[in-house]
């Protein structure tokens, strides 16, 4: 087709030629056949203009040089005039060819640029592996026409962590994958043709190491990786390295910050804990050396020191339990023993264990007589109540008044224990109930960061909830929310 164009713009300047060529001289006129050989070099290529230098020399010896309408030259100047034309055209066709082979290559190496520009850009964005993966699947795809996996390491195996639908994922796909990994060079990698049936591997190869492998199967019939191609895939691959071992080390960042944290963590543990045992434990030697010590001691004195000594001996049982809880929740151990529980049965217990601590508070119980039982562990639940009034009597303040409700709610009982206390940070709210959070108090009344802890996993093992707010006028309100118990069970049992 582009030969048929190049003979139809001779035939142009043919009739043009045969208009001009009693007012120009054949020299000038010359110059029309020269113009269509430039033309056709520079839109169809270098056989097409080839064509038209020889035709060019032909017609214009053919339909202008004397005898007209023959090629019998009368002249050996119109000899010279037919090489230089003809010279002229092959010269000024390859400059225009080489001109614009330099375009279209600066064109493509432009494009391949902006590919790099962009690939790196999202690169950078993605904060997590899998959009990595995506990224760079579709990169690949649309900047070499290819299908692509991406194989990683995990533990001693090779895994695929993401591939394009049309990849082939075969035994010996996975195979070829992990001998480029092992050997840490390309497989199947050269500069000869591909066909598509062929699959290469790259590792994905850092200054440190080899993340992983990537394979790739051009979807052309044939792909010839000539040196400016291979460089471009080449530097793709070496992007998304790097962008994997950025991830990689972020990572590993985040883990180390986690476990310093943590070690943190336990370490305020620790000295709380410790603190919290020694405490009741001193209590305790100091009230049985004084009675070991003073035998004399009348009744009274006897008798209050021996209340100490259990007081904080119960303390101490407390936080041994709470321990022990924390460590059944953490395991899924906590056996749930269920049994229909009315409602002011349970606050009642719990209120007359706490009897002691809550002297001098004023307490506030609002319970409807037809609240529906709950179907629960009544001693574990009796823990939580008394863990979160507890907390109301360690962190209230002048008011020391302690407000207690419970409501139907759909088929839901909702329990609220409310003080007039210190209350909680809004920035502590969402992890008051974190295993080791301590909420930011006088250092004098800092707890284990396991009491609501423990509180959560027993509420959450029922298939309840529950949540801490601050009230308005000052305190916090702790709400306990479970199914209510449905005796139309047992009357279908």
């Amino acid at each position: 087709m582009n030969y048929l164009k190049s003979v139809l713009m001779i035939l142009v300047a043919s009739l043009l030629g045969s208009f001009l060529q009693h007012t120009i001289a054949l020299t000038n006129l010359a110059m029309l056949y020269i113009l269509v050989v430039v033309i056709t070099a520079i839109k169809w290529g270098k056989g097409p203009s080839l064509a038209a230098s020889v035709l060019s020399v032909l017609v214009f010896d053919f339909f202008f040089v004397p005898p007209q309408y023959s090629l019998t030259v009368a002249h050996a100047q119109y000899l010279i005039a037919f090489a230089t034309l003809f010279i002229v055209g092959l010269v000024i066709s390859n400059l225009a060819l080489k001109a614009k082979e330099r375009a279209e290559a600066a064109r493509h190496r432009e494009a391949q640029a902006l590919a790099l520009y962009n690939l790196s850009k999202d690169l950078l964005k993605a904060s997590e592996f899998e959009a990595l993966y995506a990224l760079s699947l579709r990169h690949l795809r649309e900047a070499f026409r290819a299908e692509a996996a991406i194989f990683v390491p995990s533990g001693d195996e090779l895994k695929l962590a993401a591939a394009t639908p049309s990849f082939p994922l075969d035994e010996a796909a996975r195979r070829a994958a992990r001998e480029c990994y092992l050997g840490g060079k390309p497989l199947g990698w050269s500069p000869a043709t591909v066909s598509p049936a062929e699959v290469f591997y790259l590792p994905l190869r850092t200054t440190q190491e080899v993340l992983g492998v990537l394979g790739l199967r051009f979807i052309e019939q044939t792909y010839t990786p000539v040196s400016e191609q291979r460089r471009f895939l080449e530097t793709s691959v070496n992007q998304i390295a790097f962008a994997l071992e950025r991830l990689k080390l972020a990572e590993e960042a985040g883990q180390a910050k986690l476990l310093r944290e943590a070690e943190k963590l336990q370490t305020a543990f620790l000295n709380s804990i410790s603190h919290d045992f020694r405490t009741p434990l001193a209590a305790i030697s100091g009230s049985l050396s004084t009675l070991l010590r003073t035998p004399g001691l009348n009744e009274e004195s006897k008798n209050t020191l021996l209340e100490t000594a259990a007081e904080e001996a119960g303390k101490l049982n407390q936080l041994v339990g709470d321990l022990l809880d924390m460590a059944r929740v953490e395991a899924g151990a906590l056996n749930i023993l269920r049994k229909p529980v009315d409602v002011q049965e349970l606050v009642g217990t719990a209120l007359e264990r706490m009897e002691k601590a809550l002297r001098g508070f004023q307490v506030s119980t609002v319970i409807p007589d037809d609240l529906p039982e709950v179907e629960i562990d009544f001693p574990l639940l009796l823990r939580v109540i008394t863990n979160i009034l507890d907390n109301a009597v360690k962190y209230s303040c002048a008011d020391k008044r302690i407000d207690i409700w419970a409501r139907w709610k759909g088929g839901d009982v909702e329990i609220g224990i409310g003080d007039r206390g210190i209350g909680i940070p809004p920035s502590d709210l969402r992890r008051v109930f974190d295993k080791f959070c301590f909420v930011a108090r006088p250092q004098s009344r800092r707890g284990t960061g396991l009491g609501l802890s423990v509180c959560q996993g027993i509420i959450e093992a029922h298939g309840g909830t529950i949540r801490a707010e601050n009230r308005a006028g000052g305190g916090t309100l702790i709400h306990l929310t479970f199914p209510a118990y449905d005796r139309s069970q047992d009357v279908q049992e």
